[in-house]
């Protein structure tokens, strides 16, 4: 499989509907990152799955463990509100809107 190749039109596809959101909505800092962050890892963790990887561990190679961790992380920040409006403004020193 030509997995580069679906790699540049995954990203191509992201980065438009990133941007298309970026222009359509009001983000907070970050928020577009962790959403490009989380759609990269998923992608990648499922086109591993048609290359020739040595597993590691439980069938998965290093690379989708990794990316499985780096899930993870952005489910719990999401999970936990990490990009609330009112909780980045209490964290950044200026006072939430009320």
């Amino acid at each position: 499989h030509p997995t580069a190749l679906y790699e540049i039109a995954v990203l191509l596809g992201l980065g438009a509907v990133l941007g298309r959101l970026a222009q359509t909505r009001d983000l907070r800092p970050g928020v577009l990152f962790a959403l490009f962050m989380s759609a990269y890892l998923a992608w990648r963790l499922g086109v591993e799955f048609i290359k020739p990887v040595e597993p590691i561990s439980l069938g998965l190679s290093a690379i989708q463990w990794a990316c499985a961790l780096g899930l993870l992380h952005y489910a719990r920040l999401f999970a936990l509100r990490r990009f609330h409006p009112a909780r980045l403004g209490a964290e950044a020193g200026t006072p939430s809107p009320a």
